[in-house]
């Protein structure tokens, strides 16, 4: 599932995680901070995923592209399977 739109994709997390089939990779895109510019998206993607009995596999990250000054725009793929 490609979840492109970094302004507020995390409020349809819970929507989109419980559609993945086991196994499948979820394409979640986040503003994030310069200093730390994962972690908060993964965070978002664990809690939705436990709270559906699912657990994730970080697969890749990537700052996409610099949207202001210390803020970036990143994607965080991870695979969603079964507990």
């Amino acid at each position: 599932i490609m979840m492109p739109l970094p302004k507020g994709a995390y409020e349809f997390l819970d929507v989109a995680v419980p559609l993945l089939k086991d196994g499948g990779v979820l394409h979640f895109y986040h503003w994030a901070p310069e200093g730390d510019p994962f972690s908060e998206a993964e965070a978002l993607i664990i809690g939705t995923a436990e709270a559906e009995g699912k657990k994730v596999c970080f697969i890749d990250r990537v700052k996409v592209s610099q949207y202001s000054p210390r803020t970036w725009k990143i994607r965080v793929d991870a695979r969603v399977s079964a507990a």
